[in-house]
């Protein structure tokens, strides 16, 4: 996680991962000289992530248990940096989980949200593409934070948020916290539905972006730094 620096973090401050997948960020967290707790609901998740910060020899820096982020068992304050990436978008109940992270950020603490972006570029383009689209995106459900729907998947169902970041940031302010920083995350990932020549200059185009520090509005993801008050 390249962008850890935005969090700010000092040598024992209490870090939280949350919903850590098979452990990268976990894994960069710990190699920066944090000690990480990092949740996930699967617990076959869990078992990949313990076996790569092993494999890593960071087994000692991160601490892995199973946690829902709508219902999280810690007590207020109790983090000072916590982080979650590409999670939320895809919490249906996700009022609850943004409930959550605030609660447990300690006073000063800092929060980071890796989420798409509503008003990307890429979702501009598919949806003006849309009638002509063999798969089409299903109604979206509408709200303050963005607009989000259930995709049909070779491994079940995923519900994915398109987020309006200025709504989130709305919503994140009433609960105490004021973003402090805008990123540009991933320009665009069309090339994951695309085959052959096209993949490679969509590749580089992310690549170009973030050398050239291109603004977050257009990127199909950007990352939200958030800070309590003392």
């Amino acid at each position: 996680m390249q962008r850890l620096q935005y969090l700010e973090a000092k040598a024992d401050d209490r870090v939280l991962d949350a919903g850590c997948g098979p452990g990268e960020h976990a894994i960069r967290a710990a190699r920066a000289g944090h000690r990480v707790l990092a949740i996930d609901f699967s617990t076959a998740v869990l078992d990949e992530a313990r076996r790569r910060a092993q494999r890593a020899g960071l087994a000692d820096r991160i601490e892995f248990e199973r946690g829902d982020l709508t219902a999280l068992r810690f007590a207020d304050a109790s983090f000072d940096r916590v982080f979650s990436w590409g999670v939320i978008i895809h919490i249906p109940e996700i009022e609850r989980a943004l409930s959550e992270l605030a609660r447990i950020l300690s006073p000063g603490g800092k929060l980071a949200l890796y989420v798409t972006n509503r008003r990307a570029w890429d979702y501009a383009l598919l949806d003006a593409l849309g009638p002509l689209r063999r798969r089409r995106t299903p109604p979206l459900q509408k709200t303050p934070l963005g607009e989000g729907c259930w995709y049909d998947t070779p491994k079940g169902r995923l519900w994915v948020w398109r987020i309006d970041v200025e709504g989130l940031t709305r919503h994140m302010a009433q609960r105490g916290l004021t973003r402090t920083h805008l990123l540009p995350g991933t320009f665009t990932e069309l090339h994951v539905r695309l085959h052959g020549a096209m993949r490679a200059p969509l590749l580089w185009i992310n690549d170009a972006w973030h050398a050239l520090h291109g603004p977050a509005r257009p990127c199909v993801a950007n990352l939200l730094i958030f800070e309590k008050p003392r």
